[in-house]
């Protein structure tokens, strides 16, 4: 790792510090003004999805740890008369966001709906009415960890920690894997609509970016490519990783997982809210982007990589990997932590939502298709390809 100045290092951690005081609370005032009159006021709750979308989006739950744990399931209407499986696509929510959120702003629905493909929105953990979380286990350490000049960061556990500190309770990463296994149950072969499980992708934003890579690096069996949404690098791949294709997407001006790392983290706006854990952790945090994919390029085995400028930044692709599993790198020069493009959302301006992450501008680049044409090029060879015909759904068609 490149030694930082101090003077960076502190100027990333006022960034942070500004923009966790607005991302951990959600002003009433604001969120009245964004929010459509449709939206549910509990979007944990079991009808959340069907009252803010106008059909059957059925939730699910299931014993876990000694809770309930749930997700939503959207089947769109353009999988009526699907003639065989269709892809599936977990889309993660992002700290303090919910399934209702990410179903209106990540882009995936819309995709879903002209694609025929199954999505299913996980719930975190909610520490508040609208608020979820995602306990994601830190703990990588670079090869040349310890020696000097080498990276001596170790990637940190986010972000259930900000709240409660840290715990290997929620092992969230656990339960998105059985809320996976649970769906390709409930769609199999037999079912109106079956879902192909060689064609199951996950997806996420922000912190659920960490549990969308930390899923692709501990389940490649289950996986057939992951998309990245401004996330960062935390769990450390399996032992037996075999390879899944990775598509990742950051802002250069990302306030949340700066893109040149953050080697000492500090819990956003710490002390702003009773109880909240406020302790500094010294040489745990966020590697740069560069460290990051240094480490996933190895674990994919990737022996190229090339440098393609664009108009809005630039695209790093890695190939000859082993599996296939190549690994892009979409940069947005000038963008912050939202990597969304709002103009096909509905309702669209989602990015008032929260309008400091955003800033200076939106992104014109539809990154969510980008993301989609990446993913959906790969399948499981080993996986199941049976077909079925499909006359109906288990949600509203």
């Amino acid at each position: 790792m490149n030694q930082r100045s101090t003077s960076s290092h502190l100027s990333a951690l006022r960034l942070y510090a500004a923009f966790a005081g607005f991302f951990l609370s959600f002003c009433p005032g604001l969120v009245d003004a964004w929010v459509p009159e449709n939206y549910p006021k509990d979007p944990f709750a079991e009808d959340a999805l069907t009252q803010f979308m106008g059909k059957s989006v059925p939730r699910t739950c299931f014993e876990f740890e000694g809770g309930p744990r749930c997700y939503f399931t959207y089947v769109p209407s353009s999988c009526k008369n699907a003639e065989k499986p269709v892809p599936l696509v977990v889309d993660v929510h992002a700290l303090t966001q919910n399934p209702a959120t990410a179903s209106w702003y990540t882009g995936w629905k819309e995709i879903a709906e002209r694609e025929c493909a199954v999505v299913m929105w996980p719930s975190g953990y909610a520490y508040t009415v609208d608020k979820g979380v995602w306990n994601i286990q830190g703990g990588v350490r670079s090869e040349d960890y310890g020696t000097a000049g080498g990276n001596n960061v170790t990637t940190l556990s986010c972000c259930y920690n900000i709240q409660f500190g840290n715990s290997e309770k929620p092992n969230d990463t656990l339960f998105l894997k059985k809320a996976t296994d649970d769906v390709l149950a409930t769609f199999s072969d037999d079912s109106p609509v079956a879902i192909d499980n060689s064609r199951v992708y996950i997806t996420g934003h922000s912190n659920g970016g960490l549990a969308a890579l930390a899923m692709a690096g501990l389940y490649p069996d289950t996986f057939a490519a992951a998309a990245i949404f401004a996330g960062a690098l935390a769990t450390p791949f399996a032992e037996d990783y075999s390879g899944v294709p990775i598509w990742w997407v950051h802002g250069s001006i990302d306030v949340a997982f700066p893109y040149h790392g953050m080697p000492d983290y500090i819990p956003p706006d710490c002390g702003s809210e009773p109880g909240q854990i406020c302790k500094p952790t010294k040489n745990v945090g966020v590697w740069s982007i560069d460290e990051t994919f240094e480490y996933i390029s190895k674990q994919n085995q990737c022996s190229e990589k090339t440098v393609t400028d664009t108009d809005f930044g630039n695209i790093t692709r890695f190939d000859n990997c082993n599996q296939d599993a190549k690994i892009e790198l979409v940069t947005l020069d000038g963008l912050g932590h939202f990597p969304f493009n709002y103009e096909n959302t509905t309702p669209p301006g989602a990015c008032k939502m929260q309008p400091q992450l955003c800033s200076p501008k939106e992104t014109k680049v539809q990154t969510t298709e980008l993301a989609w044409s990446f993913i959906s090029s790969h399948s499981k060879p080993t996986s199941s390809t049976s077909t079925s015909t499909c006359s109906g759904a288990s949600s509203e068609l």
